[in-house]
């Protein structure tokens, strides 16, 4: 039973991947876009367009929009949320700017242990990503809700395409 459940899965996926494949031949004779799914991260100040979703490591990088928490333990006045601004810099207390896009949590945590060193003996800190705004993609093309989406995962293209309605094929004339 596993097995004919498995090849019925397998036409099914042919038979999609051939109806798209169709309706991109009809797609080209029109002289229509192809669908595109594009993705940032936003790990970079630039805002350069990754070349895959999938390229995303496993240590999240901070990018611009993502709030985070940073807090030195027995100090209330050392504690803040703050949104890394598009330029990829964040301000903090005593220590002012510091670039925080394109870097992992513990990079962050440790340029801020270094400069509060002075304030603060043997300081304690934590940091952490409260929301996470910068990771979107960019579903564009022939697909029923071309958009930009703002994702809490890792998504593959199949998954974008699913979050955009689907590919949109009208019947070739």
């Amino acid at each position: 039973m596993r097995r004919f459940v498995r090849y019925c899965a397998l036409i099914c996926l042919f038979l999609t991947w051939l109806a798209m494949m169709v309706c991109e031949v009809c797609a080209e004779e029109k002289g229509e876009p192809k669908a595109a799914v594009l993705a940032t991260s936003g790990t970079d100040a630039t805002g350069s367009v990754m070349a895959t979703i999938n390229d995303l490591t496993n240590s999240y990088l901070v990018g611009p929009g993502d709030m985070i928490d940073i807090s030195v333990w027995k100090d209330e006045a050392l504690t803040k949320s703050v949104v890394v601004l598009p330029d990829g810099k964040i301000s903090f207390p005593l220590i002012g700017e510091l670039q925080a896009a394109g870097r992992p949590i513990s990079e962050i945590k440790a340029e801020v242990e270094e400069k509060i060193k002075p304030y603060v003996p043997d300081p304690t800190v934590s940091v952490e990503v409260k929301q996470v705004n910068s990771m979107l993609v960019y579903v564009i093309g022939r697909v029923n809700q071309p958009n930009r989406f703002m994702l809490n995962t890792n998504v593959n293209v199949l998954q974008a395409l699913a979050m955009a309605g689907g590919h949109r094929c009208s019947p070739c004339t």
